[in-house]
């Protein structure tokens, strides 16, 4: 009976202890992620190096949350506020610091999925809603280059110019759209419905390493630096060279950490967001 309960005790420690375990860790050199800095085959950065940022959203990380983790989710929520915009169309997301007020449904979609539906419900039904006004008042408006012969619709060529299109709408014509938003739910309902084809392992500490690198180990020196610099999520990672480039304070970047950081059961989502 006493070594029943002396088992019972140690499994209860056990479980205790792992489940208090850091998570988003990764080692596999050049690319190492511990609890407090970001290594890769161009450089590193300690959570020391990082911006301090106050976001609005008071949602946390729960105790075993590295501090590292910490300090990415706050710039996370930062760079996705520093997104909100208004103007007459609405008070919405836009893309990233690149890309100013512009409206791209795909980007506000991707964001939203990733996590910006379970933090912020009320920005991004208003975000989406913003969408649907600027394809009501864009309907078939294009630019001459634009038009789909092959597709009998009522076509409205307004310019020969391609970027006047966004210029006065402030987002892209309806043949300029894409929709690779639908490929991710195409593969969470193929790994939902048939699990046993997905690998089951964790992947969440390399991906929070990927996306940690995107912060700014080593920048490209073609980018325009005011689309922001070391310490927000960029935009993409340019190939073979792996330089960071693209739009600082990335919208669907930001999202993909707060993400990561939902699927490793980080995240106090009963901390209200008040």
């Amino acid at each position: 009976m006493i070594a029943k309960t002396t088992l019972i005790i140690l499994c209860s420690f056990l479980l205790c202890t792992r489940k208090n375990e850091p998570k988003l860790l990764y080692s596999t050199p050049p690319l190492v992620l511990t609890e407090n800095s970001l290594t890769d085959g161009l450089g590193r950065f300690k959570v020391e190096d990082l911006p301090v940022v106050d976001p609005k959203c008071s949602i946390s990380l729960k105790k075993n949350a590295t501090p590292l983790t910490n300090k990415m989710w706050k710039i996370a929520l930062n760079d996705v506020e520093q997104n909100m915009i208004s103007n007459n169309y609405g008070t919405y997301f836009a893309a990233g610091r690149r890309y100013t007020d512009r409206v791209y449904t795909r980007d506000i979609s991707f964001a939203g999925i990733l996590g910006l539906n379970a933090l912020y419900p009320q920005e991004m039904l208003q975000s989406l809603k913003v969408t649907r006004i600027v394809a009501s008042r864009l309907g078939y408006k294009v630019s001459s280059k634009e038009v789909i012969k092959e597709i009998n619709a009522p076509w409205e060529v307004i310019t020969d110019d391609v970027k006047q299109v966004m210029a006065q709408y402030k987002s892209n014509s309806i043949t300029r759209r894409t929709d690779d938003v639908v490929w991710i739910w195409a593969v969470d309902d193929l790994f939902k419905t048939h699990p046993e084809i997905a690998d089951g392992k964790d992947y969440t500490g390399y991906n929070a390493a990927l996306l940690a690198r995107t912060m700014g180990t080593k920048l490209s020196e073609n980018r325009n630096t005011e689309w922001g610099g070391f310490g927000s999520f960029h935009e993409k990672v340019q190939l073979p060279s792996g330089l960071i480039s693209g739009s600082g304070q990335q919208l669907w970047t930001s999202a993909a950490f707060i993400n990561i950081c939902l699927r490793a059961n980080l995240v106090l989502l009963n901390s209200n967001n008040k």
